[in-house]
């Protein structure tokens, strides 16, 4: 075929693409975030009949660190990050990754003069994590250098705007998490695995999610650890820590055994539950750290359970509330020390309203980051 007769055959199929675009494809306000950044393009993400999540390549690709360009005549967009290669096609759902043909889910369309790609097939071929939540139109693509995301099939949501949190992400996610300041690294972290689980979210035999405690005011406490535990990943990651997160949206179907697992599955050198602590008396305030009374590493707990409520309580300002032993079934079995850590009381008015800032929550995963860059630098 000459060239310019595959450059009108592809002008013609540009058309068409965007014409046989299923009427039902709606382009619902998707919100898009990558590595807990909300991105966006001059098109809208839509999702079509079979529930593909479509979005502008440029925009997610770009956002991954990758550079894109596309060729008119063939109808592929080529993706480079380093050596990393990887080249899709209108039309089709196969994808050259690193030379290797993997085969997606669905195929990118031109709509609007752009380029839209599956997002959960653009992820498989760049090895993100992708998840979405058709229920609040969120999506959360994560690089898998940065973190991995766990937690089944759960979707992203990261809770309710009761949390109070910043509309730059998902309700409770905090936009700029974990900007301390401290974007250099850290020797003491770089090369550790850290997995942080966000307290409750379990989906129940009903369907629905545990939302934890909750407050007077009708904050979950789900949703603030959840916020929390973004917020302390990225401070992590700019440390050079390796991440892992157990759930990264308001339902998993992990089992609290589950969650413990992936300390194994991943070779952590901790895990730390995070949570709001409650009681019928709400009075009761301040921060606490809680261990297995029965336990492979108490001494590393008990360490670990220092570090961790010595800066805590000094980044919040709290009621040192003490150490606490227990028997968990999150901290069981752990192949490294384990921690949960209460934050505050959100049974208490008081704390309930600081637990809802933005600010605060930012503040308790500054003192959860410091504390362990304590306890590695005490090893």
């Amino acid at each position: 075929m000459k060239k310019k007769n595959r450059s009108l055959f592809l002008a013609v199929f540009l058309l068409l693409c965007a014409l046989l675009l299923p009427l039902e494809a709606r382009a619902a306000d998707i919100s898009v975030f990558v590595n807990g950044k909300q991105v966006s393009g001059d098109t809208q993400p839509w999702v079509n009949e079979e529930s593909r999540v479509y979005v502008p390549l440029r925009v997610i690709a770009e956002s991954l660190g990758y550079a894109c360009s596309w060729d008119q005549v063939s109808g592929s967009a080529f993706l480079q990050k380093g050596a990393e290669t990887v080249k899709l096609t209108l039309g089709s759902n196969y994808y050259t990754v690193n030379g290797k043909r993997v085969k997606g889910d669905s195929y990118p369309v031109a709509y609007r003069g752009r380029v839209m790609v599956p997002v959960r097939s653009l992820g498989e071929a760049v090895q993100a994590q992708v998840q979405y939540d058709a229920a609040k139109n969120s999506v959360i693509v994560w690089s898998a250098a940065d973190t991995v995301i766990g937690g089944g099939n759960s979707g992203i949501t990261g809770g309710g705007s009761s949390s109070g949190g910043n509309s730059a992400a998902p309700p409770a996610t905090g936009g700029n998490s974990g900007n301390s300041g401290n974007s250099t690294g850290s020797k003491t972290l770089a090369g550790r695995t850290i997995v942080l689980d966000a307290g409750h979210g379990k989906v129940q035999p009903g369907g629905w999610t545990d939302p934890g405690a909750v407050g007077y005011y009708g904050t979950p406490e789900r949703d603030i650890v959840m916020d929390i535990v973004y917020k302390t990943a990225a401070i992590l990651q700019k440390k050079g820590a390796t991440v892992i997160l157990t759930r990264a949206a308001d339902q998993t179907w992990l089992t609290l055994a589950g969650r413990a697992a992936y300390a194994t599955k991943y070779d952590a050198d901790i895990f730390i539950s995070v949570h709001c602590n409650a009681n019928e008396n709400r009075s009761y305030h301040g921060t606490a750290m809680y261990t297995n009374a029965v336990s492979y590493n108490s001494y590393a707990d008990t360490k670990l359970a220092q570090a961790l409520q010595k800066h805590t309580v000094a980044a919040l300002g709290t009621r040192d509330a003490g150490l606490f032993q227990g028997s968990f079934g999150v901290l069981r079995n752990l192949p490294c020390a384990g921690v949960i850590a209460e934050i505050g009381f959100i049974s208490n008015l008081e704390e309930e309203k600081k637990l809802a800032k933005n600010s605060f929550r930012q503040k308790a995963a500054e003192g959860l980051a410091k504390g362990i860059e304590a306890y590695f630098a005490a090893k």
